[in-house]
This record gives C-alpha cells, structure tokens and sequence, in this order.
C-alpha cells in the first residue's frame, strides 16, 4: 500500500485543466499575469488569457471575442496564446 502512495506522479494523473490563479479583470490586461502563472508554473496548457490586450489586438477581437473564438483550440490554448504573442512581438 505504501508504494501505491509514493509511486511517480506522471503527466497523465494530472488534469485536463488544473485550478489555478485567477486575477481579477479590474483593468485591462491584468488577465494576462493569471492566465501565464497557470500556463508555466502549473503546466496548463488550456491557458488563455483573454484580457490580454496584445491577444485581442493579434485577433482583432474583444475580451468576450477572444474567449468564444479560443474555445475550438481546447485544451491546448495556451500554446495557440503563445503562437499569436511570438507573431504579434515579430509583427511589430
């Protein structure tokens, strides 16, 4: 029984969304902090900060825009997020 309980923890015991920080969207932008801390710190990979203003401005969409528009990326936003930020920082 105690091997049970110190077995590895692998990537496919975790899940699909683990809870994370949210940061309240008081001003724009402030989103974006929240969303990357679950993206890195906690391996989220359905991550998408939707207040991000670069995000919005890449997509030409508002917050509510953003948010319907990445849910055909699930669960895998977070790396569409970063694929748009690299463009958005190369673009410009």
């Amino acid at each position: 029984m105690q091997a049970e309980r110190a077995r590895e923890l692998l990537p496919e015991d975790l899940p699909d969304s683990p809870p994370g920080p949210k940061l309240p969207a008081t001003e724009p932008g402030v989103g974006r902090d929240g969303e990357l801390m679950r993206r890195t710190a906690l391996g989220d990979r359905d991550a998408c900060p939707s207040g991000d203003l670069v995000l919005q401005r890449a997509m030409g969409l508002d917050r509510r825009g953003v948010e319907a528009a990445s849910q055909r990326w699930r669960p895998w936003r977070a790396y569409a997020v970063s694929h748009l930020w690299a463009q958005a920082a190369y673009a410009g």
